[in-house]
């Protein structure tokens, strides 16, 4: 995937400045699967910029403003190819490397709680540096809280441990410690998700130079948590949540298909590959399809509707399928959320209702039919429909 990254740091000051010194980490790397096509890095006010670089292959750009200025902007513009394998393709540590990613630091201290917590949530069976590392980032989600304003940036691993809640940087430093406290060396990676308005933290260990570990779901638990509860359904993470969350069922999800002159069968819906991490740690529920309008002879408009609960947010997340031969096309699209403490029929009701009547305003019939039926019956989706449609519109068929 080819991507277009711009990032926009700005410094305003309450009084006009002199001689701002500062360093940015911003040009991506060009290595661990993925290329740099091209980067730009500007300043306003302009000045030159010096780039060098550290021991860990990053590109530092020095700079130094010396005329008065009550705002600086510093603007740094990517173009990325990524591949689907990423840091599978990191090369091997150098024996500094080794020792560096094994260290501890003012962030990633030894501790004797750290270690014990380690070793009482790693596995006995678990002899490879893979299984370790799984096991260490579900004991973070099954026993900590993601609560923002819980840590600032001094936030050390251990205090993590103690407090069990923070934000993703504090569940980062969290796993390279406990990874490091077992002879496992570790690294702190910053990046960009897709699809999100904000950096996303992630962590690679470092898996015997074969493999990486992958942390999407993290990745998203970070944006999807920093959000105000009200705006969930506009965000543009809404998609890629949805994606995430819904691979362990997506080959029963709606799928459109064609046939070629030649034979040859056409599916819109593409599989994506799934983790065996993910499947496990999410358990997609179906609750049930509609199917919006028969438009034509083997044409159908189906959405299905899916319940997924995250556990390390202690919150249910609805996604509506769908799979079809317009413009639109395939779309897991997560369309809201409740807490768990709220009844679970009571929390979708609400969710896919809203969803409804969104369209409902739009001009939208009602739907036309089920297709099929989960966690949701058919008596219960019609009075659904009816609360939304009450005057019983006339459906497409």
């Amino acid at each position: 995937m080819r991507l277009h990254i711009e990032h926009e740091t700005a410094f305003n000051y309450s009084e006009a400045v002199r001689e701002a010194i500062g360093e940015a980490r911003l040009r991506p790397r060009d290595d661990a699967g993925q290329r740099l096509l091209g980067f730009r890095l500007a300043l306003d006010p302009h000045v030159p910029v010096d780039p060098v670089g550290d021991r860990f292959g990053n590109t530092i750009h020095c700079y130094s403003v010396l005329p008065p200025h009550r705002r600086l902007v510093v603007t740094a513009t990517s173009e990325v190819e990524t591949s689907a394998d990423a840091l599978s393709f990191a090369p091997a540590l150098t024996p500094l490397e080794q020792h560096s990613f094994s260290a501890t630091s003012p962030y990633v201290p030894f501790t004797d709680d750290l270690l014990a917590f380690a070793r009482a949530v790693t596995p006995a069976d678990a002899d490879d540096a893979e299984a370790t590392a799984r096991a260490l980032a579900s004991a973070i989600f099954a026993s900590c809280v993601y609560e923002a304003g819980s840590t600032d940036i001094s936030t050390t691993a251990d205090a993590v441990l103690a407090g069990r809640r923070g934000v993703c940087q504090d569940f980062a430093h969290l796993l390279i410690a406990l990874c490091r406290g077992l002879g496992l060396p570790a690294r702190y990676v910053s990046g960009y998700l897709y699809d999100s308005d904000k950096p996303a933290d992630a962590i690679a260990a470092y898996l015997g130079g074969k493999d990486a570990f992958d942390q999407a779901i993290a990745d998203f638990s970070a944006a999807y948590a920093d959000k105000n509860e009200r705006d969930f359904a506009r965000l543009e993470t809404a998609a890629a949540a949805g994606q995430i969350l819904i691979q362990g069922v997506q080959e029963g999800l709606p799928q459109w298909s064609t046939t070629h002159a030649d034979g040859r069968i056409v599916f819109g819906r593409k599989l994506r590959d799934c983790s065996k991490r993910a499947r496990l740690a999410l358990a997609p529920v179906r609750l049930f399809t509609i199917n919006w309008a028969d438009s034509g002879p083997g044409f159908s408009w189906p959405e299905t509707y899916t319940l997924v609960y995250v556990p390390w947010h202690e919150r249910f997340v609805v996604i509506a399928s769908q799979d079809g031969g317009d413009v639109w096309g395939c779309s897991d699209q997560a369309i809201g959320h409740f807490p768990r403490k709220e009844r679970r029929l009571v929390g979708v009701r609400t969710t896919i209702s809203n969803h409804w009547r969104a369209q409902s305003d739009d001009g939208q019939a009602p739907w036309a039919y089920l297709f099929d039926t989960g966690l949701v019956d058919t008596e219960t989706a019609e009075r659904w429909r009816k609360q939304v449609w009450p005057r019983g519109e006339e459906s497409y068929r």
